[in-house]
């Protein structure tokens, strides 16, 4: 049976979601809410960056054939693995201030705050994130 994958549950100030199920059949389908991309893994490598939608996923992950081969190469998972990890698009905001080092008549502060976003999802995921499975703006 195709399953349906997506990211439920997100929090203000996550970021990245990394799907926990690791091993996405053929059929089965991932919906990429509006404000997200999706990054589809397969054996280590970056297959695709999945706008919003609902996408049909044709790895040609067969059942049968998973459980044949996993009897006879001894594999307890399937030897087809494919994971996806989901990005938030949405506007981050964050703070900075600090002080001055010198300690003169008027020592001097300052603080403000930035905007920022993921503009790149497949750099962002490959450059900043790596192998974790949450990563948020906190």
């Amino acid at each position: 049976m195709p399953e349906v994958y997506e990211w439920m549950g997100a929090r203000p100030g996550d970021i990245v979601y990394r799907h926990p199920d690791d091993r996405i059949g053929w059929g089965s389908q991932i919906i990429v809410k509006q404000n997200q991309a999706a990054i589809l893994f397969k054996e280590g490598k970056a297959y695709d960056v999945l706008t919003p939608g609902r996408h049909f996923i044709t790895t040609k992950n067969l059942p049968l054939i998973t459980k044949f081969l996993s009897r006879i190469v001894g594999f307890d998972r399937s030897p087809f693995n494919a994971e996806v990890i989901f990005i938030s698009l949405s506007d981050y905001k964050g703070k900075f201030g600090g002080r001055s080092q010198t300690m003169d008549l008027a020592p001097l502060q300052f603080h403000g705050e930035y905007y920022w976003e993921v503009k790149d999802p497949s750099a962002f995921v490959m450059e900043i994130v790596g192998n974790q499975k949450i990563y948020n703006s906190a």
